[in-house]
């Protein structure tokens, strides 16, 4: 396993992948690529993005480290690249009462990119799209006064 400490709170959990030699099959990367991804341990543990599909069990092995027992209350997907969010839904599957966070664009591409293979991923990925829907409108109400509600 190859976790690192980055500080008391942040571990990272990332995989180095040297098998590969064409990053995104395009891009020469003789010596590989490392796909990152970090636990944040706060009062909510997070953890920050997933690695490529390549790098699934090693990932896990290090996250399981990291987590030392804790479930995360959170996953951040920055964006859905393949090098970064191909784990979403196992993660997910392995700790349903784990919150994911996105932006708009992300959920819309969580959906294309893992297609209906689950119907109850998808519904959970609604429910968390709606909840992020409400909040961002309820800080927006907040933030330009009661008036711009409506």
């Amino acid at each position: 396993m190859s976790m690192k400490k980055i500080s008391e709170a942040i571990l990272g959990v990332g995989v180095d992948d040297t098998t590969i030699d064409l990053f995104e099959s395009q891009y020469p990367v003789p010596t590989g690529v490392s796909y990152n991804s970090y636990v944040i341990l706060d009062e909510k543990t997070t953890i920050l993005d997933t690695v490529d599909a390549r790098a699934t069990e090693p990932w896990l092995e290090n996250l399981a480290e990291a987590l030392g027992g804790r479930k995360p209350a959170y996953l951040v997907v920055s964006h859905m690249e393949p090098d970064h969010g191909a784990n979403v839904a196992k993660l997910a599957a392995l700790y349903p009462e784990m919150q994911v966070v996105g932006n708009a664009k992300t959920f819309q591409y969580m959906e294309q990119f893992f297609g209906l293979f689950s119907q109850l991923f998808y519904y959970m990925m609604r429910i968390i799209f709606h909840r992020y829907y409400v909040i961002a409108k309820a800080a927006q109400c907040f933030g330009n006064g009661l008036a711009s509600c409506s």
